[in-house]
């Protein structure tokens, strides 16, 4: 049956757009054709686009149902939330729909300008914070009367929407055949709460995170040192890590895959590069076999957290006339 634009007018309800129960599965894309070195061993790389370009609204959602369920948004008018950007800009756009009036974003000094572009359209307020103290100051705006911090990093219903959603989604779209799955480590919660739903199935696939170098300039993932800042020890990690990936050979993932019509940022080229310095490591040491499915296929999925848009200034500064570095897949 048509629906009229009167009738689309009359309904008047947005929030079903935004509700992950109510949408179909985000894009599973096969790029396997921009690295015909690895598609010619039998191996599939796949890239998992996000819902509404910005992974964070699965886990936005989940935490604001969740605390609405437990009656902690009564009386509150305003939340706020540490982080890089993607977190809060989710938050401003879905807070609406809880009741809530007011979001602020407690943010670096050193913020995307595109992302902090992004957060003044939504309406957040924005306070920046001294290096490294965001999670802090919004702890303690959080104990404001009135105000609520999401807290991300520990609120476990970050994590349950990976759980809930993003891994069974790649699961039923890879029909169980997934071997390998990777994902950049910042909040954690995207390769915590899949390795949840992964361990439920028969035959799960190898996870690997992917960290940055100790400069950290990879928006929206972390080091070493920043993942023990959130009490996440990379040294006791129950999967694999590909450590000290460089800004630059993120940034130069993500233009590769731009150049392919895949419109992705730099933390989505910093799980591709991650995943495919994984494989060429296994080759070497005659493991990578060990990742193949019962049809001797490898099924790789890297997980794109946003897309490219807010941080275009970002690839002039490590990408000089846009130009990706020239060892890029030299592993």
């Amino acid at each position: 049956m048509s629906t009229t634009p009167h009738q689309w007018k009359k309904a008047g309800n947005f929030q079903p757009f935004y509700d992950p129960t109510q949408q179909p599965p985000t894009p599973l894309i096969d790029v396997s054709s921009v690295f015909p070195e690895f598609s010619k061993r039998n191996i599939t790389i796949l890239a998992k686009l996000p819902l509404h370009g910005n992974i964070k609204f699965w886990p936005v959602w989940n935490m604001l149902t969740r605390a609405q369920e437990q009656k902690k948004l009564d009386g509150i008018h305003t939340i706020c939330c540490a982080s890089s950007g993607n977190t809060v800009a989710a938050l401003a756009t879905l807070a609406k729909f809880f009741g809530i009036e007011h979001v602020v974003a407690v943010v670096s000094e050193d913020i995307a300008p595109g992302k902090l572009q992004i957060l003044h359209i939504l309406g957040a307020t924005v306070t920046y914070a001294k290096k490294g103290g965001a999670n802090a100051l919004a702890r303690e705006l959080g104990e404001q009367p009135g105000w609520w911090d999401i807290d991300q990093y520990t609120n476990r219903h970050n994590w349950e929407a990976f759980e809930k959603w993003l891994a069974p989604e790649v699961w039923q779209q890879t029909d169980g055949q997934l071997t390998v799955f990777c994902a950049t480590l910042g909040t954690t919660g995207t390769l915590l709460g899949s390795k949840n739903f992964f361990q439920t199935v028969t035959q799960p696939p190898q996870l690997v995170g992917a960290i940055c170098d100790s400069n950290g300039n990879v928006p929206g993932a972390r080091n070493v040192k920043k993942l023990m800042a959130i009490g996440f020890d990379c040294s006791k990690a129950p999967f694999p890590i590909e450590h000290d990936i460089s800004a630059p050979h993120a940034f130069s993932m993500s233009a590769l895959l731009n150049r392919h019509g895949i419109p992705v940022g730099p933390t989505s080229g910093l799980a591709c590069y991650a995943l495919l310095r994984f494989l060429k490591k296994a080759e070497r040491t005659n493991e990578l076999d060990t990742y193949r499915n019962k049809e001797d296929n490898i099924v790789a999925v890297f997980i794109c957290p946003d897309s490219h848009l807010p941080y275009l200034d970002k690839y002039t500064t490590h990408l000089p006339d846009y130009e990706p570095v020239e060892d890029l897949l030299n592993f």
